[in-house]
């Protein structure tokens, strides 16, 4: 054993495996804590910047704790100020809620065998009391007293060694042998120092390594012998030049994890004996290994593999051709980004480039095709409710009652009767036409004065019934809607449910028959703005339909009675202004219309009254009977006024938007024109 192999040294441990090692000489001290300046530097948040220090004088080797918050431990006891360490103390520094902690552990070669060549073994002096002896024992005893006993030819303890080696026929032979084993010893210890010298003046180039660099080691120490070899970390490295004066090795991989600089410790040994130790910076740069798959679909998952990156989705930046990748999963071994909408139709090549801090690289090109995941299929069934009533659904919720006879079993299985079957593929067979002909929509008409709701378009040729609000459907409906809410209303929203469906999951287009503040719209809403962000026609897929909450699937289910209050409602008092066309010599007169209007289903009924406004004069015309039909399923009103002259008969045909009515008018008398009125109160519902 060396001398420099006996100084006191501290050994940081992470995961229990010793990672560097610093010798603790007189007069130097050594900080730790976060700083990069510190010796020992701990990238824990909890540690401090300059959390403890280590120095050496003549009387031992000593801790002190900087004031710190977190504290400083020893062997998991808190320490305050300072302490004497001993061989053996392990040194926590914060990191309580770490489970992986650095550890410090401090080692004293040299007061280890100070101890053991100074502890001398205490003679063993223990008189036992003898037994009572019997008789013949007595007798032996006497004559044993007689005998002189020859003194033990094995020594115990030192004393006892003394005492023996002192008898000349002793010392003499021990002392020859002792003699020539010193002298051997001289010699093989000469020998063995003259070639395993420690290297004291050797220069490392560069201190800052990557993976692959070369590292020379140069000085008059450095000599190249047999059985040498060279630590980076834990990792051995390849020897590429060995000559007097100078070695150059291959930095191997270290496998440390995440991108950054790390501490190392480089080692050279020969025969285990250690010739040489320096701390170098290590850097960890990301290495990308393999991108897959390359032929890829908008939306689709890609995976880069390789080493050196980072955990923190955040810091990781991926280009894909012009458009930034969303990244869904970071780790230092592993990138995965989703493909962007590069295209709608077609195959196009785009690179691929990442970038983790300053660090860039660009890979592979991917050859990207349009999402080609199909449309979400929308299957329809019908489940019987009471009093001859069915209820029609999809497989995301209700969508309208029609009125059949009851199963004719009680089997879970048992076929609706033809009625409701005909529903159910009029459904089938509008969603399926819709797909190639915008035209097909949903429309609420009368028969016999019952509602209908009816497929049109002109793939269709004729309109296709689904279902009549018949009384047996309105019993139903009035027992299960709230008091202040129109059963007749409610074949009107239906339709809208039915159109925006169609829309949505056979044509690939925006909701927009649904009220702009509906719940529900907002729900169809988002899943065709999902569906195109991630490269899709705005037509729902199955992977769409997945991220529906549980509130939403909630509303869907209940869409067919999810009629907000007041919708379709026009009941109420509308006040706006009509074009002037009517004097054509008073043009800056203004025409005002006001309107107090009775609703009942789509059936409208009130009184008008218009006012002309002018700088020089008012008049009013008398008040007059208002009759009209609201077509809830294009939101479309159509009300006649019956006026006097210069006026006539006047019809309005105006589109229904909240608060809003918006339109043009015509007139008996061949004038035209537009208006706008705003709701100024609304009716309380019919009893």
């Amino acid at each position: 054993m060396t001398q420099e192999s006996l100084k006191p040294r501290l050994v940081v441990l992470q995961e229990g495996r010793p990672v560097k090692t610093l010798e603790v000489v007189p007069g130097q001290e050594w900080k730790l804590g976060r700083h990069p300046q510190c010796a020992v530097i701990i990238a824990h948040p909890s540690v401090s910047r300059f959390h403890a220090r280590v120095f050496c004088d003549a009387t031992g080797v000593y801790l002190e704790d900087l004031n710190t918050a977190n504290g400083t431990y020893v062997n998991g006891q808190r320490v305050q100020g300072t302490v004497t360490l001993r061989d053996g103390d392990v040194i926590r520094l914060a990191q309580a809620t770490n489970p992986n902690p650095i550890l410090l552990k401090f080692e004293d070669p040299s007061a280890r065998l100070l101890e053991a060549l100074v502890e001398e073994e205490k003679p063993s002096e223990s008189p036992a009391e003898a037994p009572e002896a019997s008789a013949e024992a007595a007798a032996a005893a006497e004559e044993a007293a007689d005998v002189e006993v020859a003194p033990s030819p094995v020594p115990t303890g030192w004393r006892g060694l003394l005492t023996w080696v002192r008898q000349p026929v002793v010392w003499v032979p021990v002392a020859v042998v002792l003699v020539g084993a010193v002298a051997v010893g001289v010699y093989l210890v000469s020998r063995f120092q003259a070639t395993q010298r420690p290297w004291q003046s050797v220069r490392v180039e560069p201190l800052k390594v990557r993976a692959g660099w070369l590292l020379t080691l140069q000085g008059p120490d450095v000599q190249p012998a047999s059985g040498l070899r060279v630590w980076v970390h834990d990792r051995e490295a390849t020897v590429q030049v060995a000559e007097s004066g100078k070695l150059q090795m291959t930095v191997p991989e270290l496998g440390l994890g995440e991108r950054g600089t790390r501490v190392v410790e480089l080692r050279v040994e020969r025969k285990g004996l250690v010739l040489f130790r320096q701390s170098i910076q290590y850097e960890v740069v990301p290495q990308i290994r393999a991108v897959r798959p390359t032929e890829v679909a908008v939306g689709q998952t890609v995976s880069i593999e390789g080493t050196g990156f980072t955990s923190q989705p955040a810091d990781v930046k991926v280009r894909v051709g012009n458009l930034d990748a969303p990244v869904v999963k970071a780790a230092p071994g592993l990138i995965q980004f989703r493909v962007p909408v590069l295209t709608r139709r077609g195959v196009v090549d785009a690179p691929v480039e990442v970038r983790i801090g300053e660090w860039s690289e660009r890979t592979v090109s991917l050859k990207v095709r349009p999402r080609d995941l199909p449309c979400y299929p929308l299957l329809f069934s019908a489940t019987y409710m009471t009093a001859n009533v069915w209820q029609v659904q999809s497989n995301l919720g209700c969508l309208l009652y029609v009125e059949g006879p009851p199963p004719a079993d009680d089997r879970p299985d048992a076929p609706p009767p033809p009625s409701v079957q005909q529903a159910i593929q009029a459904l089938n067979l509008a969603f399926d036409k819709a797909r190639s002909d915008p035209s097909v929509h949903w429309e609420v008409r009368e028969s016999g004065g019952t509602p209908v709701l009816v497929a049109v378009g002109s793939s269709l040729g004729r309109p296709v019934e689904v279902g009549a609000w018949t009384r047996a459907v309105q019993n139903h409906l009035r027992a299960r809607l709230p008091a202040d809410q129109e059963a007749a209303l409610l074949p009107y929203w239906n339709a809208a449910v039915l159109n925006d469906l169609l829309d949505l999951f056979s044509k690939a287009q925006a909701p927009s028959r649904l009220p702009s503040d509906s719940g529900l719209r907002a729900i169809l809403q988002r899943l065709y703005d999902q569906n195109l962000a991630v490269g899709g026609r705005g037509c729902p897929g199955l992977d769409d339909i997945q991220t529906l909450t549980p509130a939403d699937r909630e509303a869907l289910e209940n869409a067919c009675l999810a009629m907000p209050r007041n919708y379709g409602s026009v009941a109420g008092r509308w006040t706006g202004e009509m074009e002037n066309v009517f004097y054509l010599t008073l043009r800056d007169a203004t025409v005002v219309l006001q309107m107090d209007l009775q609703q009942r289903g789509s059936v409208l009924s009130g009184t008008a009254t218009v006012e002309t406004r002018s700088p020089k004069m008012r008049w009013t015309l008398p008040a007059v009977s208002v009759r009209g039909r609201l077509d809830l399923s294009r939101s479309v009103l159509e009300l006649v006024l019956p006026l006097n002259r210069p006026f006539g008969t006047v019809t309005l045909q105006a589109t229904l938007q909240g608060d809003t009515l918006a339109g043009s008018f015509s007139t008996s008398e061949g004038k035209q024109g537009n208006f706008r009125l705003q709701r100024a109160a609304k009716a309380p519902p019919p009893e």
